[in-house]
């Protein structure tokens, strides 16, 4: 009975520790493929990821955009440069911005100056700083005041979250006025209506040298009848000249209507025709 138990204790022994052994092979064997997946994660193959294809994003369908993007500038904070219009007999207060090429006008802005059912559904993409994207809403053409001068601009509405102006005056006031930007303000000087004509009075007067002439009062008198010299064209005449002829016939000869050479040659193919018809009833 004792050997019995020696041997199952032994048995259990070598069980144990061959259990024990495929336990450490098995932690072994995940280790290793923890590694291999760590190294495969950090190192990826460039040709798979640029044959990989990515996911498109999703942009708005409603977008009616087909011309090129109006360039603006987002401005953050409250700037010096900055106007206030009247439209009508509501006032608004505008930033200057010449760097767009558009004039903006804040969504809830607009509902105070015109019926939005009056507002053109054209829309444009507006592309600022950091290549941010804001698209318009509606535009709508206004006239306004400013500085007592009367202007008319297309304005284009974009929401209210994406301006903190109530309107951005753009380029486009350009085409009718001058804008001098000052640390006083901003000046805006209206073009005139009328044409402005560049009056030039040229007059091709060859000077004359008189350095030569050592005398003061003849050289002052030379120079007055220069200066006060008109030329006057006048055809005027006492010579008379009168051909004497042989007898009293009028000499008269008509323009000739062909050259010389050719009145000649003319001439030639009458003679030859006039032959031609004199051998001809000769013959008879």
């Amino acid at each position: 009975m004792g050997i019995n138990r020696e041997s199952t204790k032994i048995q259990t022994e070598d069980i144990q520790e061959t259990t024990r052994e495929k336990n450490i092979q098995v932690t072994e064997l995940l280790n290793m493929l923890k590694q291999t997946t760590l190294k495969f994660r950090r190192f990826k193959d460039p040709e798979r990821e640029s044959n990989t294809v990515k996911p498109k994003k999703i942009t708005n369908s409603t977008k009616e955009i087909n011309r090129p993007a109006e360039t603006c500038a987002i401005i953050g904070k409250e700037s010096m440069h900055t106007k206030e219009i009247m439209f009508s007999t509501k006032r608004v207060k505008a930033l200057i911005d010449t760097g767009s090429t558009v004039s903006l006008l804040r969504e809830n802005t607009s509902r105070r100056l015109i019926d939005p059912t009056k507002l053109a559904k054209n829309k444009i993409l507006l592309t600022g700083i950091g290549r941010a994207h804001v698209t318009t809403i509606k535009s709508f053409e206004q006239e306004f005041q400013m500085d007592e001068e009367n202007y008319s601009l297309t304005w284009h509405v974009v929401p209210t979250a994406k301006l903190k102006f109530e309107a951005v005056i753009g380029s486009d006031i350009l085409e009718q006025a001058s804008v001098n930007v000052t640390k006083n303000g901003v000046e805006f000087v209206k073009y005139e209506n009328q044409a402005l004509l560049m009056q030039i009075s040229a007059e091709n007067i060859e000077e004359v040298e008189l350095n030569h002439v050592r005398d003061l009062k003849v050289k002052t008198e030379l120079k007055k009848l220069i200066e006060n010299y008109k030329p006057e064209k006048t055809a005027t005449t006492d010579v008379a000249m009168r051909i004497i002829l042989k007898d009293n016939e009028p000499v008269c000869q008509s323009p000739p209507q062909l050259a010389f050479t050719e009145r000649e040659e003319v001439n030639k193919q009458i003679e030859e025709r006039l032959k031609e018809d004199k051998e001809e009833y000769a013959t008879l």
